[in-house]
C-alpha cells in the first residue's frame, strides 16, 4: 500500500459530497438545516431514491462540502446499518453547538473536551439515525 500522492494532474480530486442513508428524509432535513445550520440546496426525487442535497449557503452548491440525505423507496430496509460514518463540523464554540444539537433532537456521546493529541476542544455527538458529529474547535 502506497501513501505517497498522486503525481498526474487529472488523478487529483476534491471531496465534495457525501451520501448518507436515512430512514426518515423529513427528519433528518429538518436536523441538518434547522440544528447544523446547513441549507437544503436540491432535491432529486426518483422512483426509487429521494434525495435532498444539503450544504452552507456562503459556500454555494457548486463549492464546498455537502451532505446528500438519502432515502430509498423501495421494500428493503436500507437504513443506515452500523452508522460507520463520521462527519466533521468545524466551530468557533464546540460547547454551544454540542448543546444545539442536543436540544435539536440529536445525541451527545462525548461532552466538549482538550483532545489528547492537539489543542482542539472535540466532542462527539449523534444525528437523530446515529451517525458520528464530531464536533471540531480548533485550540
Amino acid at each position: 500500500m502506497t501513501t505517497e500522492p498522486a503525481t498526474d494532474p487529472t488523478a487529483t480530486a476534491i471531496l465534495r459530497t457525501v451520501g448518507i442513508t436515512v430512514r426518515d428524509l423529513d427528519r433528518a432535513v429538518d436536523f441538518y438545516t434547522r440544528v447544523i445550520g446547513m441549507q437544503q440546496l436540491r432535491v432529486i426525487e426518483l422512483p426509487y431514491l429521494r434525495e435532498v442535497i444539503v450544504g452552507y449557503a456562503a459556500q454555494g452548491f457548486e463549492r464546498g462540502s455537502r451532505v446528500v440525505l438519502m432515502q430509498w423507496l423501495d421494500q428493503q430496509d436500507r437504513g443506515p446499518k452500523e452508522n460507520a460514518v463520521k462527519l466533521v463540523l468545524q466551530v468557533t464554540d464546540t460547547a454551544a453547538f454540542t448543546e444545539r444539537i442536543r436540544a435539536g433532537g440529536g445525541g451527545v456521546t462525548r461532552e466538549p473536551a482538550k483532545s489528547s493529541v492537539s489543542n482542539a476542544i472535540i466532542a462527539m455527538c449523534t444525528d437523530p439515525d446515529g451517525y458520528t458529529l464530531e464536533i471540531l474547535q480548533e485550540g
